[in-house]
């Protein structure tokens, strides 16, 4: 670079010139910031023609753990110069045909290095000579070229005509001439002579060098740290010190220079790529290492690759060696075969080099990798699983490739910020990314939840993999977290009912308490004990309980997470644990999952005793029969809510909410299931049952297969029982066998259900059999059995699944989907890839309903021939026959189809023609067009129009957008109008996602979802819901700044219309500060009358770090209204809630405490009124004496609007004798009794005396100490 010429923002700055990397020191910055640097570089003498490249990564440190670096940002050039000397001439001179001037495709290809020196030149003029040896021309064939004069002007002719229309060179800067025979190189009295003599010269007249800027690619990625520790949430480094992804083996692509050729020998090689090596695109470079007079001609799959791909012949100096190269030669998926022929000077073939590339395909399989994964749950360290995946014929898959993840409950996804999560959408998928060699690393948040972890992966076919590790417990020093609350007070009321009212006075003595601790850390035999307890907890705490966000202020709603390792609905936790082994008692899962017959999966407050090791499984639980479980199955509707489960008084935390997609023939087969997480996509009114989503559910997907919500939850019992249950599995010849048998024993309400099943699978290469067979006892009913068989086979060429079912009606736990019970079902799916460009897919079915003998038979097979890489034709048969109360209903169809790209493959167009091809088939025959353009990469324009030809004349034209966020998923929303005789309507097909990102803040959505007159498209079985359709939209905006989400709904119904619309609002003022809000309106009306619910939150917060002053203030105003028709009358409950907490620190003495509530009811009931207040107000003032005494005053006033009015102030002096000790005593001259206030504070007249103490680990230490422990 040149000395003293870099500056920053464009200001001279100081600057380390090492070698050829320079070092800009730019210092410590603020949350925000932008430099830009600036140098001049001098391209020395010995440059070479090519590209030049300058990167810069930014290498930053946050903290005394976080070390990292941007992506680098380049910029590459391109430098043309002049070849030495002027010499231009090809290093092997065309080969004209006897008496031709025209250039043979060998010829062309040898003039590739002339090209390539000549192109991109600037003021280019150039001089091509032709030569011809001595052999005259003979006199019949003088009537072409009259002389050797004449043959070697027209051969220089065409040479400057291949030149001119490569390097795009006007024809008049070539001068052109011919010598014939005067100006030889060699004797013409050797053929070896003649041939160098028959040459043609190249030489540049004038030519200006040229530097051109090709790209400027600027990719640096912006992360935002939130947490109080500075590198907390990093990735760990592995055992060997570096990061999971440098445990990666990757090859690259060697330089070719005098130190590769070094120690080379002459000979013929393939340099690259290497054996085994997949590409990670459609396109490779190809090196072939030969002898210097040898040249190479590549074909691959037979075809002469292209001219245009060729880069040149790298030789060595004083050796007989080369390599040819050829860059970015297009691959297909699959096998390509590349074959390089050694050519000699004649052209002869003197020995050839096969080799074969494989471009992988989609992911097909996945594959465990302990020895690269990190599988620790201490809370700190982020878990990290690694996973080899490969495609149908077991190829690592290529780099980049992304897919869909499903994790297990307990674990989430490693998240860097909140902010990324996008408020509109209604499914925030989980996915991986390969990093090379086919390996993802999955990072999960830190946890402590030990056990074992699932992960599931679904591929192409509908085929997925489960994959099951186990998160261990880290050895830990102990800590300990501990409080106690200690008060008595003597009641001084004269009144006895004001007395006796709390059921925490006792005649006239007051006693309240609390006793709590968190404790955790290695006890010997190096095992891990965890264990808690609260004295505070009540009966009916809920299961695994978490503050709800936003349902105090917006201190719970903001960027603070939560988590849990001591769940326990009762007071008491405890958990001892080592490597794959551990016994707890308090909130559990019972974990049942691995079969599908015998399945039990609740979540349940007890004692759970689990251990694993290479050959056998055991798990077993015990739990008081104090809840029961329910599973509700409820058809979507295509909006957001509200949803109704069948039974109120949910315990809370108890629920599972996922959304299932069943094949609309064949509702035994579940296409599709995302699990939802709790209060990111839902709501849930635990007393009523009430279920409202973040975002509309579709009715169906855009297949008209029918979306389930499917809710399983626990429900409190009116009578005590018991619950035990447990699995034990063994494993065997390395795991291809594995066997199990599950008892599971209900007793509760005064009932007694037994299940027990036995379940088998043995993995036999690429060949997977399995059996499960279980029954159920229940006390009040008769047996009932389930059984299943099942064989699965993938192969390269196959993947083939067959099985056979049989459920009585009466079985299980209600563990399983409606659909399956009542049904015995065999059938076969089949998908054949008989070549790489045709693929065959079978699906068989017979299925009875066993209460009624009621058949189904159903056959269906699809033929797909892929024309190239982007057109298709594909062509299918079903049959089916259908057995109802109605009679028989037949179906026979043939589909045919085609999908083409044209305009340069921006275009897509597809056709495809459904017709019956049989008598007594009922269907109608169906045509559909389509188009779909591509406007970049991931946005593309997609119309689709269908026609019935029936006497209904049904239409369906679809337009859309359509997005591409990973390889194998797309997001797409679309507007539809469906035309039938006089009426029409709009509605939109949904894929994954509603959300069309407008720019890096915008966010918009549009849904629409119908059911009217699809009677045809959905099989009997599915039962036909209303006529309706539902319409919603919604639009968002992200920044740090500002959050807002806003979102407009409307379904019509033949029974019921329903309108909702939500907004909501964050904006952080400050990193102290910060203002929200939201508003929610819902109305449904049906036919008799309506329903209506108002509710609309506003909050504010000051939350400084280091300011005197804390505010917490939330206004929320609610209004239900209801209309049974009956009557004229609509009755009406309207309230207004504030609260406002503030703590002020006046000085380091004096501290000031205060809080204001208030609430005013307004109800309306069969046209009567009624309203009701009520006031709380309470300050406390306290005043350090010295270090260890202190004196406090205190107030509160209870008034409500029935003129009620108590009061109770008094005086309190407090002590602290030792750390982590303070005891008061205190006098109230005024007070009274409340359920609600009295459990918080004294308010009680008359004297009293408070304890409170703390445990940390200083505490510990003095207590292992004093035990010698």
């Amino acid at each position: 670079m040149k000395a003293g010429s870099l500056t920053l923002d464009g200001q001279p700055y100081p600057y380390d010139y090492r070698g050829n990397k320079i070092f800009v020191h730019i210092g410590d910055k603020p949350k925000e910031w932008a430099h830009e640097i600036k140098f001049t570089a001098i391209i020395s003498l010995s440059a070479q023609k090519g590209t030049l490249s300058a990167k810069a990564p930014l290498h930053y440190e946050i903290g005394p753990i976080l070390k990292d670096n941007t992506p680098l940002a380049k910029t590459q050039l391109s430098l043309f110069i002049p070849p030495a000397n002027g010499n231009a001439d090809p290093l092997k001179n065309p080969k004209f045909g006897s008496l031709s001037n025209v250039l043979t495709v060998q010829d062309k290809n040898n003039l590739s290095d002339v090209i390539f020196a000549l192109d991109g030149l600037k003021d280019l003029e150039l001089s091509i000579t032709g030569h011809t040896d001595n052999i005259r021309i003979a006199k019949h064939n003088r009537h072409l070229y009259s002389d050797n004069q004449a043959l070697s002007e027209a051969r220089a002719v065409a040479v400057a005509e291949y030149i001119s229309e490569q390097i795009n060179l006007p024809l008049e800067k070539i001068k052109v001439s011919g010598l014939g025979q005067t100006q030889p190189l060699a004797s013409n009295s050797s053929i070896e002579g003649r041939a160098k003599n028959r040459r043609v010269e190249i030489r540049v007249l004038n030519a200006t060098p040229e530097v051109a800027l090709t790209s400027l690619n600027l990719d640096v990625q912006l992360a935002k740290t939130e947490t109080l520790i500075p590198g907390l949430n990093v990735y760990q480094a592995t055992a060997a010190g570096n990061k999971p992804e440098d445990l990666i083996l990757t090859q690259q692509q060697p330089t070719i220079n005098d130190t590769w050729f070094k120690n080379k020998h002459i000979e013929n090689n393939w340099v690259w790529p290497p054996e085994g090596y997949s590409p990670d695109i459609s396109a490779t470079n190809i090196l072939v290492q030969h002898p210097k007079n040898n040249r190479i001609r590549l074909t691959l799959n037979g075809i002469p690759v292209h001219s245009i791909y060729f880069e040149g012949i790298k030789r060595a100096n004083g050796r007989a060696i080369s390599v040819s190269e050829w860059h970015g030669v297009n691959i297909e998926e699959g096998e390509n075969q590349f074959v390089a022929e050694i050519l000699d000077r004649d052209e002869n073939v003197i020995d050839y080099l096969n080799h074969s590339v494989y471009f992988a395909g989609a992911p097909a399989q996945a594959e465990l990798l302990p020895e690269m994964s990190t599988l620790i749950a201490d809370g700190m360290q982020v878990p990290i699983i690694a996973v080899r995946f490969t495609d149908k014929n077991g190829y690592a898959v290529r780099k980049n490739t992304q897919g869909e993840i499903k994790i297990s409950e307990h674990n989430q996804l490693l998240q860097r910020s909140e902010y990324d999560i996008n408020p509109l959408n209604d499914s925030n998928k989980l996915s991986y990314r390969v990093e090379g060699n086919g390996i993802a690393f999955i990072r999960l948040q830190p946890t402590t939840h030990t056990g074992e972890l699932t992960l599931t992966f679904n591929h192409a076919n509908n085929l997925t993999d489960e994959i099951r590790s186990w998160l261990k417990p880290a050895p830990r020093d102990w800590i300990l977290i501990g409080l106690g609350d200690l008060s008595i007070g003597a009641n001084a009321a004269s009144n006895d009912a004001s007395r006796n009212s709390n059921g925490l006075i006792d005649e006239n003595i007051f006693h309240q308490g609390r006793l709590a601790f968190y404790s955790k850390g290695q006890v010997p035999g190096n095992y891990l004990l965890t264990a808690a307890y609260d004295s505070a907890k009540k009966k009916t705490t809920p299961f695994s309980t978490l503050v709800q966000p936003g349902e105090y202020y917006t201190l719970y709603a903001d960027a603070s997470q939560q988590g849990q390792d001591a769940s326990s609905a009762n007071k008491l936790y405890v958990k001892i644990e080592k490597e794959r082994f551990y016994a707890l008692y308090g909130d559990l899962n019972t974990g049942l999952d691995k079969t599908e017959l015998s399945r039990y999966v609740r979540n349940l407050t007890g004692a759970q005793v689990v251990y694993q090791s290479d050959l056998v499984k055991l798990s077993g639980f015990a739990s008081e029969a104090e809840s029961s479980f329910v599973r509700d199955e409820i058809q979507a509707n295509g909006t957001s809510g509200l949803y109704q489960l069948e039974n109120d008084f949910i315990i809370l935390n108890s629920e599972s909410i996922r959304i299932e997609t069943r094949d609309r023939l064949n509702n035994q087969n579940i296409l599709n299931t995302r699990t939802l997480k709790r209060n990111l996509d839902y709501s849930l009114d635990y007393n009523n049952g009430s279920l409202y989503f973040k975002s509309p559910i579709a009715a169906t997907d855009n297949a008209f297969n029918p979306v389930y919500i499917v809710a399983d939850y626990e429900t409190e019992n009116s009578t005590s029982g018991y619950l035990i249950g447990g699995r034990a599995g063994i494993k065997a010849f390395n795991n291809a066998l594995t066997a199990g048998l599950t008892l599971i024993d209900e007793d509760k309400n005064q009932q007694r259900n037994q299940l027990n099943g036995l379940d088998a699978k043995l993995e036999l290469g690429k060949l997977t059999l399995s059996a499960e067979v279980a029954q159920t006892r229940p006390s009040n009913s008769k047996d009932a059995s389930a059984k299943k068989v099942e064989a699965k086979l993938r192969t390269s060429f196959a993947e083939i699944t067959a099985y056979s079912q049989r459920t009585d009606k009466d079985f299980g736990l209600e563990q399983q989907n409606q659909a399956d019970l009542d049904q015995q079902s065999t059938g076969v799916s089949a998908t054949l890839y008989l070549t790489e460009q045709d693929q065959v897919k079978l699906n068989t079915l017979y299925q009875t309903e066993i209460s009624s003998g009621f058949d189904k038979q159903q056959a269906a097979t699809e033929w797909t021939h892929k024309i190239t890489d982007s057109s298709s034709f594909n062509a299918g048969l079903r049959s089916s026959m259908q057995e109802t109360t109605e009679g028989m209903h037949f179906i026979d169809e043939l589909t045919l189809g085609a999908s083409a790209p044209v305009l340069n493959q921006d275009l897509r167009l597809n056709i495809n023609a459904t017709t019956d091809i049989s008598q007594r088939s009922e269907e109608n025959d169906r045509l559909k067009f389509g188009a779909e353009y591509r406007w970049t990469d991931s946005l593309s324009t997609f119309a689709d129009y269908e026609r019935s030809f029936n006497t209904n004349s049904l239409e369906r034209t679809s337009i859309g957008l359509r997005t591409q966020p990973w390889q194998g998923g797309q997001v797409e929303q679309s507007l539809v109008q469906e035309t039938q005789k006089d009426g029409y309507r709009l509605y939109s097909e949904s894929g994954l996602s509603h959300d069309l990102k407008v720019d890096d803040h915008w966010l918009i959505s549009f849904g629409f979802n119908q059911s009217n007159n699809l009677k045809q498209a959905q099989p009997a079985e599915q039962g036909a819901s209303e006529d309706f359709h539902a319409i919603s939209t919604g639009w968002g905006y992200r920044s740090q700044q500002w959050q807002w989400t806003n979102r407009l709904e409307r379904r019509i119904a033949d029974s019921s219309k329903t309108h909702s619309a939500r907004t909501s609002l964050y904006h952080p003022l400050s990193s102290a500060m910060a203002i929200g809000g939201s508003i929610d309106f819902y109305k449904q009306t049906t036919s008799p009358g309506f329903e209506q619910n108002v509710d609309a939150t506003l909050d504010f917060a000051i939350r400084p770090r280091k300011q005197p002053l804390a505010l917490l203030l939330q206004t929320r105003w609610v209004q239900d209204s209801i209309s049974t028709g009956s009557s004229s009358a609509t009755d009406q409950s309207r309230r207004i809630i504030n609260n406002a907490h503030v703590n002020w620190k006046l000085n380091n003495q004096n501290q000031l405490a205060m809080q204001y509530g208030f609430k005013r009811i307004l109800d309306q009931y069969y046209n009567e009124d009624y309203n009701a207040s009520v006031h709380y107000l309470a300050s406390e003032w306290r005043h350090q004496i010295s270090e260890h005494w202190d004196i406090g005053a205190h107030g509160r006033e209870l008034f409500n609007s029935g003129e009620q009015q108590q009061n109770s102030y008094g005086l309190s002096l407090g002590v602290r004798p030792m750390k982590n000790l303070w005891t008061s005593i205190g006098y109230n001259f005024e007070g009274f009794v409340d359920n609600d206030f009295s459990t918080a504070n004294y308010t009680t007249h008359g004297v009293y005396l408070k304890l409170r103490f703390k445990a940390d680990q200083d505490t510990l230490t003095s207590l292992r100490q004093a035990f010698n422990w």
